[in-house]
């Protein structure tokens, strides 16, 4: 597995990170014994980067982080995210969740209409005092006295405006509760202007193979500034799956993978997978990159198939 610096930071990372969005999801057909099973196996595979936030699953992501890194903590490198909140409905899903999770792994529509509805009842909180004891909570979850990266989880620009987010980082390194912070942005343009604040080590950005060229310039600026860049929806946010009348190549999403890690500027490129074979599948497209050589940067960026 490629391995690259995180930025500043000290850290290093896979170059291929496990997004944890869906390993607790009410939508995922595996069952908790398989989802352990499949983190296990990413650690078997050399994939070190562990991306998860506290709402992701209601808070089931990180505890089931939490049950099979704790006894490989040194091996992985764990990221988590707050500042988006569910309302009560979503947080008492948990509760039922034994209970709905057969009948909505039967009925992918189901499933689907699931996630839709967690969307849908996302709101922000970014109070800073609110902040430090929800990483509080999931440090608990995650069965660890610090994580190693801490970012903010997409706040709207005019919450880091006044720079009181920016010193609630600070506290939570000097603190001990993370070892390095950052910013999970909505956007390239704001990734931009956090970047330019210089007050972060890490940011967390949407970033396909489409959207490369976009990118140069924000790509050169954290480098500049050792800021450690994490790419996330490498395959166009959903973009690439397609229907079940029109499934995409499996050749399209290996290309768009590739495509991002060959970018040394990127330290990590997340993916989420449920399935031991997509795991194996991405952890072997990005071993391809390393055996052919080809993670020199370059402004001429693959395309990618439509």
């Amino acid at each position: 597995m490629i391995r690259r610096p995180l930025g500043r930071t000290g850290l290093t990372v896979s170059a291929l990170g496990l997004g944890c969005s869906r390993i607790a999801s009410l939508g995922t057909r595996r069952s908790p014994a398989e989802m352990r099973a499949l983190l296990e196996r990413a650690l078997d595979h050399g994939i070190t980067l562990f991306d998860t936030a506290d709402i992701y699953g209601q808070g089931d992501s990180e505890r089931l982080i939490g049950r099979v890194l704790s006894g490989r903590r040194d091996a992985a490198v764990i990221c988590t995210k707050a500042g988006l909140t569910l309302r009560t409905s979503q947080t008492l899903i948990r509760l039922a969740k034994p209970a709905l999770r057969p009948v909505l792994t039967r009925v992918g529509r189901l499933g689907r209409a699931a996630s839709a509805v967690r969307q849908g009842s996302e709101d922000t909180a970014f109070e800073p005092q609110r902040l430090r004891k929800r990483l509080e909570g999931s440090l608990r979850r995650l069965k660890t006295d610090h994580v190693d990266v801490f970012l903010l989880h997409s706040p709207p620009l005019t919450a880091l405006a006044d720079g009181a987010l920016y010193d609630l980082l600070d506290s939570v390194v000097e603190n001990g509760l993370a070892r390095t912070t950052g910013v999970s942005c909505r956007s390239l343009k704001d990734a931009g202007q956090v970047i330019a604040a210089g007050r972060v080590d890490v940011v967390q950005v949407p970033l396909s193979a489409a959207a490369l060229a976009r990118a140069d310039e924000l790509l050169a600026e954290a480098a500049a500034h050792g800021v450690g860049v994490i790419a996330r929806e490498v395959f166009a946010g959903g973009v690439l799956v397609g229907s079940a009348a029109s499934p995409p190549d499996p050749a399209a999403f290996d290309q768009a993978l590739k495509a991002v890690v060959a970018d040394p500027r990127m330290a990590a490129a997340l993916v989420g997978v449920t399935t031991p074979g997509h795991l194996a599948a991405n952890v072997a497209a990005v071993a391809s990159l390393a055996e052919a050589g080809t993670t020199a940067p370059s402004r001429q960026h693959p395309a990618v198939p439509a």
